[in-house]
């Protein structure tokens, strides 16, 4: 997809924001949604989107064991992680999980940014890149 993102996982416990999150990426992409680290886990493995924009915190096994197991199962998965907290370690926690970047949930237009920019650039694993 040239002008779109192709498949997008959503994944964050409140609908309200995944809605929030697909509005953000526009209508020129693929959207699936899980409300769980778990459910994020088996989706990806039976979807493989191209992207998954993943919460922090969640119920269950959260945001960064969810990355952490998506990642031991595929490498080269392109995940972003969100969060509405604004501590610096996150940010370093997602990258060792396997995120390629992490951004503030009030920041939208700098995940839309950051995907766009990534998107055709070939761009796949989280040394490849830095954090925001």
């Amino acid at each position: 997809m040239e002008d779109g993102f192709g498949s997008v996982l959503i994944v964050d416990d409140h609908a309200a924001f995944r809605e929030t999150v697909g509005l953000a990426l526009g209508d020129q992409v693929a959207l699936s949604e899980a409300s769980s680290g778990e459910e994020a886990v088996a989706k990806f493995t039976q979807l493989r989107p191209d992207w998954v924009v993943m919460d922090l915190r969640m119920p269950g096994i959260g945001g960064l064991e969810a990355t952490r197991q998506i990642c031991r199962l595929h490498p080269r998965a392109r995940i972003v992680m969100l969060s509405q907290f604004h501590e610096p370690e996150y940010g370093e926690l997602a990258r060792e999980a396997g995120a390629l970047a992490f951004f503030n949930k009030e920041d939208l237009p700098a995940l839309y940014e950051f995907m766009s920019a990534h998107t055709h650039s070939g761009v796949s694993h989280p040394t490849e890149t830095t954090l925001s």
